[in-house]
């Protein structure tokens, strides 16, 4: 149970602190978090966020109407002035600063009627790319589910899902939702392009490429690659090695002066055990074939820079290596091999080794998993 008293205390001594008023603020919201996770510290239910918080404990403890949306509009206000840079004005503060006693008050057995005099009149949902949202209710029968939003503290919103190729009992109470590129019906429903479910929870790019085979599409492949040992292998070692040349290649004073020999001996001294270790290369005839290929990967990787680069006006100056990219509205991590940024557009070069699809003479074909990959980094890139 927490010690109500020493929030309070708490918030005394922010109040009479002389910090500017938006420090005021964010201490607030800090202390607002603070008792938030120590309410839900023993619930089962997993909270991505304060906004999910706040309405698990809104529906607990039986929060009147008013005081959820003042505390809902505190996390959004801290949000919006460390964005914006605005300032706060008194009144304002102490405004949230009520609120928040109100909120102990309450929770220590002094009900307060926050919603007398109140008429909550839901804020209207504007063009937006990306509306986050936790789910309220889920009618199977409509293909409709009832949602709060985030953004506009007090908003209720009815998703169809009846346009989707994904049921909405995939969907649960409490859960997160991204809605992406909505437009709404003359009802007020919105309807979304696409529904991205628990978005804080980011998954790899390469981890969805790989659902993705001409042979089978489907989820489970994840799984299955969650379960397999990891092997040693010389395929493996070789994309590595592509890895470790491109590097040693971008970085070079002078990359058409830089020799395979030497590239490959500074790999071998950095990772001699998985090279020693490696089954597929113990015999020299093996080893020998897999250097042949070693070989054959490094110079059309070192053509690539010193010749095609240059045709293509890809400047290494302006080239950064494995850039790493989070996307929230998606749901999606991943790690470029190589982004290179100019001022008209974002070129991603991505190193892939192994054999040509099916037909290996369509040279000009991609294997499904990658093509897969290289859209999810181009929504990654567009969406930071």
């Amino acid at each position: 149970m927490p010690d109500y008293t020493a929030y309070l205390t708490d918030i005394q001594e922010v109040s009479i602190s002389e910090s500017a008023l938006n420090d005021k603020l964010f201490e607030l919201k800090k202390l607002l978090e603070r008792l938030s996770r120590e309410l839900t510290s023993g619930e089962s239910v997993q909270f991505p966020n304060l906004f999910s918080r706040l309405v698990f404990l809104a529906q607990q403890h039986r929060i009147p109407n008013r005081l959820e949306w003042q505390l809902q509009h505190l996390r959004v206000r801290t949000k919006e002035i460390r964005e914006k840079n605005e300032e706060l004005v008194e009144a304002e503060y102490r405004q949230h600063e009520r609120a928040l006693i109100n909120f102990l008050e309450l929770l220590s057995g002094n009900k307060t009627n926050s919603d007398e005099g109140l008429t909550l009149s839901p804020q209207p949902i504007g063009k937006e790319r990306t509306l986050r949202v936790q789910v309220q209710a889920v009618d199977n029968e409509k293909a409709e589910i009832r949602c709060l939003s985030e953004k506009h503290p007090g908003t209720e919103v009815t998703v169809r899902c009846d346009a989707l190729s994904s049921p909405v009992d995939h969907f649960w109470e409490g859960a997160q939702l991204n809605l992406i590129d909505f437009t709404v019906d003359k009802n007020g429903r919105l309807l979304p392009k696409l529904i991205v479910l628990e978005p804080d929870y980011l998954i790899d790019a390469s981890a969805i490429a790989e659902c993705f085979h001409d042979y089978c599409v489907t989820p489970m492949h994840y799984f299955r690659n969650k379960f397999e040992t990891p092997e040693n292998r010389s395929y493996l070692l070789l994309g590595n090695l592509a890895n470790f040349f491109l590097d040693e290649l971008i970085f070079a004073q002078q990359p058409d002066e830089v020799s395979f020999d030497e590239t490959f001996l500074k790999s071998f001294r950095q990772s001699p055990f998985e090279y020693t270790s490696c089954r597929d290369i113990a015999t020299d005839e093996d080893f020998r074939d897999f250097m042949r290929k070693a070989r054959t990967q490094f110079e059309n990787i070192k053509r690539v820079i010193t010749e095609d680069f240059p045709r293509r006006g890809i400047n290494l100056h302006q080239c950064t290596l494995e850039p790493s990219f989070f996307s929230e509205r998606y749901g999606f991590q991943g790690r470029l091999d190589l982004l290179h940024i100019n001022k008209k557009a974002y070129e991603i070069v991505e190193l892939k080794s192994g054999k040509l699809p099916y037909p290996a003479y369509d040279t000009g074909k991609i294997a499904l998993n990658h093509e897969v990959q290289t859209g999810v980094y181009r929504l990654m890139t567009e969406s930071v």
